[in-house]
């Protein structure tokens, strides 16, 4: 994997080239463009940006609020799936919040969305609630999870 690389951006500080790309690539999650430009001027708002030399090919899209990210999207281009990077990715969340003294992680995730789940609790995440009827198109529950930093595990 030498030619991939992560770089953890506060979203007003993403290139316009790069917020172009997350815009469109967030229309997976049902995001307008104006949520995704909304969501690029919020002062915690961050990017963690998987690029392929210079080619943006997913990202972890999160609010970092005192000591907890919160992670809102997650998105990995298709032709990339399959990989591992999805790991990948997520292991450089990991190092960044250790390097912002980040004390916990939490996501939420579409039951049906059973890659996401395996890979989630494969690296420690745990499932703590379920949100009923949370998705539609098509209608589905949300799993929230979060992970403790090693410094704060019970």
């Amino acid at each position: 994997m030498t030619n991939f690389n992560t770089v953890f951006y506060k979203g007003r500080d993403l290139s316009e080239e790069h917020r172009q790309i997350i815009q469109k690539m967030n229309r997976h999650f049902n995001w307008t463009p104006k949520m995704s430009q909304a969501d690029f001027r919020m002062n915690i708002s961050h990017y963690l940006v998987l690029t392929d030399k210079d080619k943006l090919i997913g990202y972890i899209g999160l609010h970092y609020i005192i000591d907890e990210f919160e992670i809102n999207t997650v998105y990995l281009d298709p032709t990339y799936r399959g990989q591992g990077l999805g790991r990948y990715l997520m292991n450089a969340l990991f190092e960044t919040a250790t390097k912002e003294r980040i004390r916990r992680i939490m996501l939420e995730v579409r039951s049906q969305n059973k890659i996401a789940i395996h890979l989630y609790q494969s690296i420690g995440f745990i499932e703590i609630a379920r949100r009923q009827n949370y998705y539609s198109n098509p209608v589905d529950d949300a799993i929230i999870m979060e992970y403790f930093t090693k410094k704060e595990r019970r």
